[in-house]
């Protein structure tokens, strides 16, 4: 678990010195002026942390918090080519931190060194940007976005990893798609990361996976005897099936686990097949067709650590869905006040930081709890992201500014709902 003054320090470092050096070496800061690296990265960052809608104004309100007191126009005109090659610089050395909470081991969670989660987000981004971040249209809506993968282990909370990407590149070229969890561990993944090689390589090294199965698939039964599994889930007498079985041309020894889904769940998976299928005019997989009232996976992860009820655990999964909803509704990633190009490339970069950096926060006293809400946790830090701007420098007040908000983080946790149990409750 990383302590209060460790991430002080990365703090320190990452908005101050850090921030300075990229500042130059990007070209973003040519000759002394009233903004160094430093203090426009904490302009950005903790202006856009405490309001993700700040205007102008209140983004120069911000600066004068860190000490430099600038004019609008003077703010506006530091937005360009190199303000988001700065920033994008700086957002990997953030990202290349490994700031973790106190582990969080209940349910099926503590069979596992790690669980993670893994998934990606496209931001849409004007056209002028298409050069840099291709978007899957070459013109028109669509023409350039940003791909943002992100790996995320839910006992410690940390964010394993993030990648950046042209929103053009399929999820399985990004560097995270090559399995790098250590032996014990499980990865939870949707279809598109679905690679049978990338699976072998797990079971050599030791770690599980849990997977929902491609369509097209192959499997085989235990004696090599090619298997006919959907005729197999849709004769099942059974709401559950659990069966051993061989997977693809690799032939990995593999559990299917697959549970029944209530009607109007398998009538809204057909739906959104249908559209799907409209909009890329392309015919509907009958297997997706026939199964869609099944919700069908496979693992490699014995029963010992991973029973049939407990391979529910693929709905935890959809926790990164909601953190990149929270991401985006709440810290208004993909939402910006102008039209400059530059300007939000500038924008999304920094507000992306300050979502990191506010993650990490989140562990501070938060993320032992399995009934944590991250949406509250995101409005009580908006609350002290100023204080946290103003005593930045100060090592022993940044410190208590850090403890101030562990102490208040346990407020932060979700109603109870007896019609819908949350994630932590199954």
């Amino acid at each position: 678990m990383t302590t209060i003054t460790e991430l002080a320090a990365v703090l320190q470092e990452l908005l101050g010195k850090t921030a300075d050096e990229v500042g130059r070496s990007s070209g973003f800061i040519r000759r002394t002026r009233k903004l160094s690296g430093s203090s426009y990265a904490q302009t950005l960052v903790f202006g856009w942390m405490s309001n993700p809608a700040s205007t102008m104004s209140e983004l120069v309100q911000a600066s004068a918090t860190v000490g430099v007191r600038i004019s609008k126009q003077g703010l506006d005109e530091r937005f360009n080519e190199r303000s988001a090659a700065f920033m994008a610089e700086l957002l990997q050395r953030g990202i290349g931190q490994m700031i973790e909470g106190q582990a969080m081991h209940c349910g099926v969670m503590k069979n596992f060194k790690a669980v993670h989660v893994q998934d990606s987000t496209t931001i849409s981004l004007p056209e002028g940007l298409r050069e840099v971040w291709a978007g899957c249209n070459k013109t028109g809506t669509g023409s350039a976005g940003l791909k943002i993968s992100v790996d995320w282990e839910l006992v410690s909370g940390r964010l394993s990893g993030i990648h950046l990407s042209a929103a053009k590149q399929h999820d399985q070229s990004a560097s995270l798609a090559q399995p790098q969890v250590s032996a014990d561990s499980l990865q939870l993944r949707d279809l598109g990361y679905f690679n049978l090689k990338h699976f072998a390589r797990q079971v050599d090294s030791g770690s599980y996976f849990l997977s929902r199965l491609k369509a097209s698939t192959r499997l085989y039964s235990p004696d090599g005897q090619a298997l006919d599994w959907v005729s197999t889930l849709l004769n099942c007498p059974d709401e559950q099936l659990d069966s051993l079985v061989l997977v693809g041309a690799q032939r990995l020894a593999c559990r299917l686990v697959a549970w029944r889904v209530p009607d109007q769940v398998a009538e809204q998976r057909r739906a959104h097949l249908q559209e799907t299928a409209d909009d890329h005019r392309r015919p509907i997989s009958p297997h997706r067709w026939q199964t869609a009232h099944w919700s069908i996976y496979i693992t490699n992860a014995p029963p010992d650590l991973l029973s049939l009820s407990q391979a529910l655990l693929a709905k935890v999964r959809w926790q990164i869905e909601l953190l990149f909803k929270l991401w985006k509704a709440d810290g208004l990633l993909d939402e910006w006040r102008t039209a400059d190009p530059w300007r939000i490339l500038t924008e999304c970069f920094a507000k992306l930081l300050a979502l990191l950096i506010q993650h990490w926060c989140y562990l501070l006293g938060l993320w032992h709890l399995p009934n944590r809400s991250l949406h509250l946790a995101a409005q009580l830090l908006r609350k002290h992201a100023l204080h946290l701007a103003c005593v930045l420098s100060v090592p022993d007040l940044l410190v208590r500014a850090l403890s101030i908000i562990q102490y208040a983080l346990p407020s932060c946790k979700m109603s109870s709902s007896r019609k819908r149990p949350h994630t932590f409750r199954c």
